[in-house]
C-alpha cells in the first residue's frame, strides 16, 4: 500500500497525479481539513472544491467529479474515489453523498488522471492557515 501524503493548499489551484488510469479498477481516498483547524462553519461558505479525474485524450481535457463544500461540516472530511475504467464508471463517497455520486459512461479512450481541485476564494485560507489535503492512492478495491 502506498504511502499516506499531504498538499497544502494556501489559494485556490489544482493538483493532478503525474501517471494516470488508462484501464482497470482503482480506489483512492483523500481527507480535507484545515491545517490550524480553524472552523469555516458558519463563517464562510465558499470552502468548494472538485474531487475526481481529469480525463485526456490527445490535446483535449475534461474535469470529472463531485463538487463538494467542505466548510459544511466544521471538521475534517473524508472523501472515497473509486474508478473503474473497464465499466466506464466512477463513484465519489462523501459524507454529503454517503452512498455515492455516480458518474456513468466516461468515455471509452483516454487516460484519466486523479484531480483535486481547490475553489476556494476565502479570506480565511492563507499562508499561515492553509487547505490541507491527505491522499493515498493505490488503495484496495473494496
Amino acid at each position: 500500500m502506498a504511502k499516506e501524503k499531504l498538499i497544502l493548499f494556501d489559494k485556490a489551484g489544482t493538483a493532478t497525479t503525474t501517471y494516470g488510469y488508462s484501464f482497470g479498477v482503482h480506489f483512492w481516498k483523500i481527507i480535507v481539513s484545515l491545517e490550524e483547524g480553524l472552523n469555516l462553519h458558519n463563517q464562510d461558505l465558499s470552502g468548494i472544491m472538485v474531487v475526481g479525474v481529469n480525463y485526456k485524450k490527445f490535446n483535449s481535457t475534461k474535469t470529472i467529479g463531485s463538487v463538494l463544500n467542505y466548510t459544511l461540516t466544521g471538521k475534517p472530511i473524508e472523501i472515497r474515489i473509486l474508478l473503474d475504467i473497464n465499466k466506464h464508471t466512477m463513484i465519489v463517497f462523501s459524507p454529503s453523498k454517503p452512498e455515492g455520486e455516480n458518474f456513468a459512461e466516461l468515455p471509452k479512450d483516454g487516460t484519466f488522471f486523479p484531480i483535486i481541485q481547490n475553489k476556494t476564494t476565502s479570506s480565511k485560507i492563507n499562508a499561515t492557515n492553509k487547505l490541507k489535503v491527505k491522499y493515498n492512492f493505490d488503495l484496495e478495491v473494496p
